[in-house]
């Protein structure tokens, strides 16, 4: 089986060649029709042309595009709705219909730049903001969005109390200067993290979401993206269409309209996706299953796409009293035995990434050639039990969410066989999400945790977000050197600084970094230039259509 890796597009190393059958891809274009089964005049107002057989195979090929192009695809659950603040099934489709004050770029380092912002300053200290955003964006209603809206959108999203933006930084004071300006004063100094946070927060315009009895929880209407929602059949299917009135204004990573129709299937299972997708009633399958993948690419025209998300897959240790894992000599035993080679290519079949380190290949910073200093060495981990005080071995609780993936219960399989070699019985404990969250939390309900960990623009990110103790430290890691550099680093971003911050992170591990998460994606042959963000979201609007071998459903 060939996988085309799309690794954040910043992974040449392990780039492979999708199927030859998926032609050379010489041809560009932004819409497909399908073979033999074009688009009408009457469904795109134009003339779709025909095919000359006596053409040459270039210009059949341009024939074949003269008319827009739609995509039928899988998602795994119902939206749930689309006002802007429900929904939590609705996380891939919200990105095509809302738009955010930052969107993440496609240019291989996942950093967080300007979007509806024509511009933005920040005071001397660092403890405000000024922005200005364009004159010229309509909810898809038509009310104009004014930079109220952006005020209404951040005061409404944190108090709705959705997942999405508990982290978010506090923001104590904002107001609306005029309708194109607006200025946010900071609970804390500015670090350049803030900005991912401002690109998972949803706008929306407040006239129009309070027009709408239902907030517009079946079109998304409040919403300034792209797209917009033709028709939503709560468990069944959601169409989308283009916004007519969109203006990406001019940029070159956001906001393209390549499809006139994108319509998502609600299909649970992924045995069925499968089926759907082999008759031809989908072309592009999400979340597949990972043991399907050798089957999808043994499909003619069909690329099976394995793309590096910006999250890290870790062995979280407890580094309290109360737990035996605050003896860093038998954390560091416990991560020489992990054989990540041994989890990722053969338990999963090669589509998860063994790590060398915490900061992930989708960030800027990250370094091909750096070396674990605790790669797999079991030699090395049983004389480091040795020196721990545990030769002869101890019993330990591993937790996981349910929540994470199919994949977690095999990782920790393989994990409890890894270290049962060094002595060690690892009793593996799965939750539901809720129940896990609330366990990680205390100090004594855990040993380690299979878990995973958001990773982007550079490897101090994590340490930032996660073992931080102005903010949160999930490992209960005691270090006062490490806290000061951290503090310190944060808004100094001085790069020998974030070296020995990772050297000391890695060194102690309160973390161990195993793997790089990793998502799939079915795509019929053809599709150029695919467009991925690292947290799972793909943009089918962004793609380019090389070959017509499309089942362009009517």
């Amino acid at each position: 089986m060939k996988i085309k890796k799309i690794l954040a597009l910043v992974l040449a190393m392990i780039m492979t060649l999708s199927l030859a059958a998926c032609g050379d891809g010489s041809a560009q274009s932004t819409a497909t029709n399908a073979s033999g089964n074009e688009t009408t005049a009457a469904e795109t107002g134009e003339d779709s042309g025909g095919q000359d057989t006596a053409a040459t195979e270039e210009d059949t090929i341009a024939a074949a595009y003269d008319g827009p192009a739609s995509i039928v695809c899988n998602i795994s659950a119902d939206p749930q709705g689309f006002d802007v603040w429900t929904g939590s099934g609705s996380f891939q489709l919200k990105y095509l219909i809302y738009e955010t004050l930052y969107i993440t770029d496609y240019e291989g380092n996942n950093n967080p730049n300007p979007h509806i912002i024509k511009d933005v300053t920040f005071s001397d200290d660092g403890m405000s903001m000024d922005i200005e955003i364009y004159d010229d964006i309509h909810a898809q209603d038509g009310c104009q969005f004014k930079a109220s809206d952006i005020i209404w959108s951040l005061e409404s999203g944190l108090g709705a109390n959705i997942a999405r933006f508990v982290s978010v930084f506090d923001v104590p004071s904002c107001e609306a200067t005029d309708d194109t300006h607006a200025h946010l004063v900071f609970a804390d100094k500015w670090i350049d993290f803030n900005t991912d946070s401002l690109a998972m927060i949803y706008l929306a315009c407040e006239e129009s979401y309070n027009a709408s009895p239902d907030h517009y929880y079946f079109t998304g209407l409040a919403g300034t993206g792209p797209y917009m929602v033709e028709s939503y059949t709560e468990g069944n299917e959601v169409i989308l269409v283009p916004n007519p009135d969109y203006d990406n204004r001019g940029s070159d990573y956001w906001g393209n309209q390549n499809l006139d129709r994108i319509t998502c299937k609600v299909i649970s299972e992924s045995s069925q996706a499968l089926i759907e997708y082999e008759t031809g009633a989908i072309d592009l399958v999400t979340q597949p299953d990972l043991n399907d993948l050798e089957f999808y690419g043994s499909l003619e025209e069909t690329d099976v796409i394995n793309t590096a998300m910006n999250k890290n897959l870790c062995l979280c240790y407890n580094c309290s009293s109360a737990s035996v894992l605050n003896n860093q000599k038998l954390r560091e035993a416990i991560s020489y035995a992990i054989d990540k080679d041994a989890i990722f290519n053969k338990a999963l079949q090669g589509v998860k990434m063994p790590a060398n380190g915490v900061t992930n290949p989708v960030c800027a910073t990250y370094d091909p050639d750096h070396v674990d200093p605790h790669e797999y060495d079991i030699d090395k981990a049983k004389e480091m039990m040795k020196e721990a005080g545990y030769e002869n071995g101890l019993t330990l609780r591993m937790a996981y969410s349910t929540s994470n993936g199919s994949h977690y219960p095999t990782m920790a399989a393989v994990i409890q066989n890894q270290l049962a070699e060094i002595g060690i019985t690892i009793e593996i404990e799965p939750y539901d999400n809720a129940t896990f969250s609330s366990i990680i939390l205390t100090e004594d309900g855990w040993d380690i945790t299979l878990t995973q960990y958001k990773s982007v623009i550079n490897g101090m990110f994590h340490m930032w977000n996660l073992v931080n103790d102005n903010k949160k430290n999930n490992p209960f890691w005691e270090d006062s050197e490490f806290q000061d550099l951290l503090a310190k680093t944060l808004y100094s971003n001085d790069e020998k600084d974030i070296e020995k911050l990772v050297d000391m992170y890695e060194e102690a591990c309160p973390y161990y970094t195993i793997g790089y998460e990793t998502v799939q994606f079915i795509v019929r042959g053809g599709v150029e230039d695919v467009k991925f963000i690292g947290d799972n979201r793909f943009f089918p609007n962004e793609w380019n259509y090389a070959t017509a071998e499309w089942s362009h459903h009517e």
